[in-house]
Parts: structure tokens; sequence; C-alpha cells
């Protein structure tokens, strides 16, 4: 058969580089005391826990080469796209943009054929890790056309955004940082799917786990030779799982019966693997190298292949620090939590306490609809707070009127009655560029009838707390803050507040309010979820899981708040069948922005 004759050839091609010297079968006793020994010794790291370092090559073939196949696929996508009356696009715009792409979207995951090397560092404690994945180098065989410039609905993967990418599960929160992109989600709800993989459990053979299970085992036929190659005895073992097709594996019994080949069909691929170089890490065998295939048990043709050089294995268990995500100043993070509807978005600064502020936020979003709050006394807890002083909920609560709305004169007589030093000024950004002197600056955003709290001005950006928003730690260029700030801000201190400037009247500042509502309400994608493709016979997986998030633009109400930034538009893992049986995605997420409000 076409299949035997495929998997053959893949066996000795991993097996007899080596002239076998002499063979001779083992009894049956014999071979069963050594699947035993797999099966309770079985492991799915290399490693239970301490750092891998390692260089990365992968293969990924063309799905498909059938143009006629690419193009009718093309138009029954357009096709459907076109008819489909719900579309999770709700704006126009990005509707016509999905539309456009949708013939390099076919093509480019059919026909695309790409080649990567990566430098990886993985950290792991049995449970918690830190991924850290860098692309060196990288080639596609389909690439976009000048016309899909700035077209976000075009999905292919873009190394500038993703060269350097760091993934991590704390125990608490699961955080894909594209480093490059400058961009972050953190995953507090269970929301992605958390995966750790890589050079972790490349070309481990899982005994004791799905078809190498104890009792699949016993059920499966079992044969065992010994193999004497170029001096050293090695053992060929043999496995017909019930139902199943024939797997091969070679092993060193002067290393712990370690895996130094096997091919495995299953379905319509066969997996090949190939480790070398083992040592003695702290106990556990470890390759040096790993070779993985994947290939078509009827044609042979490749799908895909990774080639990993271990530089670095280490069996010390990282301390806690080792899982924590360290983000550049100015990176946009994406909070997912399960006491926020909506994701809650901030730029990390090296000079305030960001952990802090969501932790505000989230106490916000969770007393929405428990007493009265706006963006006023939002802005009003969090100055005076960095002052001392804290008002009670009751007192914040009176200031909000039957509409919702607070002034600035409340906001003023609020503070002074908490012993504070209060005045209304006019102003502009850089009186404010050198430091606040003590003071912390509500200011007045006129357009948007909403108030913020000014943490501070560098020398390209105003930062902006506004707790009521779901953009509740931002940067704003200075320039766009004096177009978009009346220039009314009130000073609160707990000294006498000093400094050349304009007062503003009691009448002024009771004609100046502000309210809850905010203007990033126009949803302009659905969230969804497009899954990994398991074959139909059952054994295979394919394609690409792709995460699409709820993303929301900005529109013209009332009042609150609205700043644009390029956010995560989907997030993507390749699929790929492990050894057990079942459909996985590895772990490895691409990142892919858009531009949205939240």
């Amino acid at each position: 058969m076409k299949f035997a004759r495929s998997a053959l050839i893949l066996f000795l091609a991993l097996c007899t580089t080596v002239p076998v010297h002499a063979q001779s079968a083992l009894e049956k006793s014999e071979a069963l005391e050594i699947i035993e020994k797999l099966a309770s010794g079985g492991r799915d790291t290399w490693i239970p826990a301490g750092t891998i370092k390692a260089a990365h090559r992968e293969y990924k073939a063309p799905r498909t080469m059938d143009e006629a196949f690419i193009t009718r696929t093309i138009q029954e996508k357009t096709s459907d796209y076109e008819t489909t009356a719900d579309k999770a696009q709700r704006s126009e715009e990005l509707q016509k943009m999905y539309l456009e792409a949708i013939p390099f979207n076919v093509r480019y995951e059919l026909s695309n054929e790409s080649s990567m090397t990566s430098s990886v560092v993985l950290k792991y404690d049995g449970d918690r890790f830190h991924w850290e994945v860098v692309i060196l180098s990288r080639s596609d065989s389909v690439t976009p056309s000048a016309d899909l410039s700035g077209n976000y609905m075009a999905r292919y993967f873009n190394q500038d955004w993703n060269s350097r990418r760091v993934f991590a599960w704390d125990g608490r929160e699961y955080t894909i940082h594209a480093v490059s992109a400058g961009e972050a989600i953190v995953d507090a709800s269970n929301r992605l799917p958390r995966v750790v993989g890589g050079p972790l459990t490349a070309g481990v053979i899982p005994w004791g786990s799905g078809p190498l299970s104890s009792e699949d085992l016993a059920a499966a036929k079992i044969a065992a030779s010994e193999v004497a190659r170029d001096g050293s005895r090695q053992i060929e073992l043999v496995i017909a799982p019930s139902g199943g097709s024939q797997w091969t594996f070679v092993l060193d019994p002067s290393k712990d019966y370690a895996v130094t080949s096997a091919v495995m069909p299953r379905g319509d691929i066969v997996t090949s693997i190939g480790c070398s170089g083992y040592r003695n890490v702290g106990g556990y065998w470890v390759p040096k190298s790993v070779a993985i295939e994947q290939r078509d048990a009827f044609t042979n043709r490749l799908l895909r292949s990774d080639e990993w050089d271990f530089t670095s294995v280490d069996v010390g268990s990282p301390g806690v620090e080792a899982f924590k995500v360290a983000f550049g100043a100015g990176t946009a993070v994406e909070y997912y939590s399960p006491m926020s509807a909506k994701a809650l978005v901030y730029n990390y600064s090296n000079t305030v306490d960001t952990g802090l502020l969501l932790a505000e936020r989230l106490t916000y979003a969770a007393c929405q609809d428990r007493q009265p709050q706006n963006c006023a006394t939002a802005s009003l807890r969090y100055a005076t707070a960095q002052l001392g002083k804290v008002p009670a909920d009751s007192q914040l609560g009176e200031l909000v009127d039957s509409d919702g709305r607070t002034t600035l004169y409340d906001i003023r007589q609020c503070a002074q009655g908490l012993g504070l030093h209060c005045r209304a000024v006019q102003a502009d950004v850089a009186a404010f560029e050198e430091s606040l002197n003590g003071c912390r600056a509500i200011l007045h955003i006129p357009g948007q009838d909403h108030f913020v709290v000014l943490d501070h001005v560098d020398d390209r950006y105003a930062w902006i707390v506004d707790l009521a928003g779901d953009r509740f730690y931002s940067r704003t260029d200075k320039r766009f803050l004096s177009d978009e700030w009346s220039g009314v801000a009130l000073l609160v201190s707990n000294q006498p507040v000093t400094g050349r400037f304009t007062d503003v009247a009691d009448d002024a500042l009771r004609g100046i309010s502000g309210g809850a509502g905010w203007s990033c309400t126009m949803k302009i994608q659905d969230e969804y979820v497009i899954p990994c493709e398991s074959a139909a016979n059952g054994y295979g997986c394919y394609g690409y899981f792709q995460w699409y998030f709820e993303r929301w633009g900005c529109e013209e109400a009332p009042s609150g708040s609205c700043k644009t930034g390029i956010l995560a538009c989907m997030a993507g893992s390749d699929c790929y069948w492990e050894i057990t049986g079942g459909c996985r995605v590895t772990g490895v997420w691409d990142w892919y922005g858009m531009s949205a409000c939240n």
C-alpha cells in the first residue's frame, strides 16, 4: 500500500542512517516490561520545571496549490459575505475592507508557503509560565498587494507587529504581549485558550496518555527487538493500537529508554520525530536537538516541519517574579475582567502604579448600578485620594443630580469640605509641563462634557486618568490636549494654591458640568471565534484558530470621552494534531491590529 510504503520510507530515513549490525527479537515478557516502565514514567514536558532556551526553525507547506479550488473558494466566501445580513463587522467601512480582503485572505490561508526562524526562552514551574519568542527571519510566498495597505481586515503575518512576543500565565492572569507592536492583552476571565508548548513539549512522547495509556497499550499488539548500531544497543518497539495504524519507536536503554526516533501514522497524517544528543539534566534525559515532520500519508508530501536546538536547559524552578510581564512605557494594555462588561484599556507608565489604577477602575465598574457616580465623582475621588483625603460614597453620591450631572462648583465645594485647598483657574498645558507643584488638576473637556485628572506632562504627552472611561489611563499628545481642553482646571492641594493663573468665577463654575456618558458606543465588530478544523475521519487538524475581539468606535454623544488607537482585531494561533489525539492550538499567538476606541 502507498500508506505503508510512505511510513516505511520515513522510518528508514530516521532510523537506519547508522548501519544495523545485529537484530534479535525480545521475548513478549521483556517487551511488556519495557512498556510498563514507559507508561508508568510518562511525562508531557521535557522537564517538570525550569528554563529552556532554544533555536526554532519551522516550515509550513501550502494546504493546496489547486488554483481552481482557490478561485472557487474565493467566489463562495465573497458570495456568502455579501448575502449575510448580520455581519460581524458592523460599520460600513469595515464591511468594505473585509470584502476587499477576502481574495487575499483565502489565497493566503490556502496557498501560502512559509518558513521562519526564531529564538525562544521558556520558563516554567509546572503551572505558571513565561514564554518569549523573537523572530529572526520569516518568508511567505503570498504577500499583500499595495492596494491592501492600511486594510486591517487583510490577514497575514505582520513581522513588524509580531517580531517579539511574550505569552505568560502567572496563576491568575494570562498575558499576550506583542512587544514590537507596543500592545498587550491581559485575560483574567479565561476567554482565550491557555496553552504552553514550544521547546517544553516538542518531541515528547506522552507515554501513559491517550493511545499510549496503560489501558490502550494492554489492548495493543506489541513487538520489540534489540538492535545494535555502531556499537550501541537500541530497542526497536512496534505498537499496533486496537483499530489504529502501526507506530514504531527506537529507544535507547542506556538513557532510560529515551526515544531517539518515532513514526506515528494517524488518519491522513504521518508524524515522524527524531531526537538526538540526549544529556542528563537534573535526572531527566533531554535531547539537544528535536526534528518533527508531518506528511500526507498517501502522497508523502511534507505538510509541516519543526526543528529545535536546545541551547540551554536548567531545571531550577523559577521564582514568582519570572512570570511577570514587563511592559514598556506607553504599552497599550487591554484588560479583560469578569467584573467589567467591556475591556478596560490603559497605557502603561513607569511613573504610575497602573495596577492600583486598574483596581480603582474595576471598583468603579462594580459600583455602577449600586450608587450614583459619574466622571466628576470619579475624578474627585482619585484626585483627593492622592492627597490623603477620601470622601465617603454618600458625599460623592450627593454631588450627582437627577440628570446624572455634577458641576465643577460642586466638585470644589466637596474638596474644600475635606479640608483641601482649591483654586479654579484658566491655564494651558505649558503651565503644567515642569510640575504640578503638589497639586492635583481636574480638567474639563467641554466638547465631551467630561472631567478627567491630569496625572503629569512629559516632553511629548499629557497623561490622563479617566476612571469613568474604558480607557482609564492614557497618554495624549500635548498639542491634541490643547485643542480639546477648555483650559479650565480645578487645582486641588494640601497647601494654598499659588501661581500666576487667571481665576474662574463661581458663576462660571456652576455652568461647567460633566455626566456619566461617553462616546465610545458604536460597535464596529462583534466578538466571535473561528475554531480549528478537524479532518472528516476524526484524525487530523487544520486551519488557524482565530479569536476576533468585540470592538467599538467613536460616535457623537451628549457627554463623555473617546480616544481611538490600535487595538487587537484578532489573535490567532496555528492548529495542529497532537500525538495523543485531538486538535489544539500551539499557544504562540499572532497579533492583528485595527483602529478602535475599545
